[in-house]
């Protein structure tokens, strides 16, 4: 605010102690800004991290079945990192190329592998296993193709093996069926590679490696790949392909289908990743992983802000190395995945994947231990779900609590949400709020609403924690 003018028949003495009070006045003002600032990057300084244990339903490896059941926690954390850090996000751009030429790559291999090399009067010999629905067209067109596709794709195992290498894949837990074809008994010959690292592999790093075993082995990957590009297309192209592939509707996920019918882009030498590609890549840590994220945007008070976002194991087996993470958390953010109402666990067929989460959310909720804690639930894969609802799957024939409500996305989302609040009232020790949002996490935009949302809602909590507020 600027200081009143002078009056008009101002003397020279009152003029100078005029001056001399505003000088004082502005030297205060300084000093008090100076302070407010000092205190505002002390408490900056000093104020605690933001911790977060991010939970949800993760694939049991040693199962076949990897699909829909899955919560999507990875690609919530990849919007975490996008939205939130986004230099640090793209400096990370080289690894998450090198696991998506991993997913192309190995899909095509599988893809291959479900293909007889021998001819049917060899299979009805019974000398290899048959092929199923279209493999052989009556002329043999399509096997003498796919032959020839087989024969020039071959470098492509190569390929593979390299990259897993590279990024430090754990043999023991990627599994994918080898030489597989249809109408065999394996039920792991229905799925693509299971990308899977351990905690704390370092996986980014080892792809960015230097010399002869490092990024040069990585940019001959690349090579061949480009070279391989319109081989690649034509795989997906071929009508006997497509046949097979139709009777797989686990097969025909959306990372699946997305990096196949974008081969032709992601096949180019120049090829960057976009935040769409990264966002459907496939990989999968075992174990407790630690995610550390420097807020770069946002209010001047929000820069630099540290979260720290514990990423755990959701199958029933890893649930017990959840406990020790409960310890000083800001907040529970509970990944629900709504098209998962009608499947089972991979680790128990006898357990319904939804009446599973409601089992775990009563668990958390009702926990003393965490009573102070703020919990954030998320239901994730909109998308998925409405498409079952489409296809005319009855939500009420496995949720009979439902009845005769309408079989559509939104209302089962909602009714989905009231069930999962209703919970937390219940059997909350004590009254505290719940924050819940419906989403799709491959769908960058619209997630970037419900982080933005988030994102304020763990900032107050942070404030209230550390007494500024």
């Amino acid at each position: 605010m600027w200081p009143p003018p002078p009056p008009p028949d101002e003397s020279e003495l009152e003029k100078s102690l005029r001056i001399q009070e505003e000088n004082i006045a502005a030297a205060r003002s300084r000093e008090i800004d100076l302070q407010i600032e000092s205190d505002r990057l002390e408490a900056q300084k000093n104020r605690r991290p933001i911790r977060i244990l991010l939970l949800g339903r993760q694939p049991f490896l040693f199962h076949s079945s990897m699909s829909q059941g899955e919560s999507g926690k990875s690609t919530i954390l990849k919007n975490f990192q996008f939205h939130f850090a986004p230099n640090a996000f793209k400096e990370d751009s080289p690894a998450w190329r090198a696991v998506i030429h991993l997913n192309l790559v190995s899909v095509v291999n599988f893809i291959l592998d479900l293909f007889p090399t021998s001819s049917p009067a060899q299979a009805r010999d019974g000398r290899v296993g048959s092929p199923r629905n279209g493999a052989n067209d009556a002329d043999g067109t399509a096997t003498d193709e796919i032959k020839q596709l087989k024969m020039r794709l071959r470098p492509l195992r190569e390929v593979e093996a390299i990259l897993s290498r590279r990024l430090g894949l754990d043999k023991s837990l990627s599994r994918r069926a080898s030489n597989v074809t249809l109408g065999s008994d394996h039920s792991s010959s229905t799925k693509p590679t299971e990308i899977v690292v351990r905690s704390g592999s370092g996986w980014k790093a080892l792809s960015r490696l230097r010399g002869p075993g490092g990024q040069d082995r990585i940019n001959e990957t690349r090579q061949i790949i480009a070279a391989c590009c319109a081989d690649i297309v034509a795989v997906w192209e071929n009508e006997a392909v497509q046949s097979v592939i139709l009777e797989h509707g686990e097969f025909q996920e959306q990372t699946t289908t997305f990096f196949l019918n974008n081969a032709l882009r992601i096949c180019q030498m120049d090829y960057e990743p976009t935040i769409d590609d990264i966002l459907r890549t496939r990989l999968t840590t075992i174990g407790v992983e630690e995610h550390l994220l420097t807020l770069e945007g946002g209010q001047i008070e929000q820069r630099n802000q540290e979260w720290v976002i514990y990423d755990v194991g959701g199958s029933r087996t890893q649930r017990a190395a959840w406990v020790p993470y409960f310890d000083d958390v800001t907040a529970i953010i509970f990944i629900v995945p709504l098209s998962a109402f009608n499947q089972v666990l991979d680790e128990d067929t006898n357990v319904n994947r939804l009446f599973d989460s409601f089992q775990l959310w009563r668990t958390i909720c009702n926990s003393k231990v965490l009573a102070d804690i703020t919990f954030i639930i998320i239901f994730n894969k909109r998308d998925l779900l409405a498409k079952k609802l489409e296809a005319g799957i009855q939500f009420k024939d496995i949720v009979t609590s439902y009845k005769d409500k309408p079989n559509d996305a939104e209302n089962v989302s909602k009714y989905l949400r009231q069930k999962f609040a209703g919970i937390h009232k219940e059997l909350s020790p004590i009254h505290r709020p719940l924050f819940s949002h419906v989403t799709c996490a491959i769908d960058s935009q619209a997630t970037s609403i419900v982080l933005v949302r988030i994102r304020e809602i763990l900032l107050r909590m942070n404030l209230k924690d550390t007494e500024l507020i």
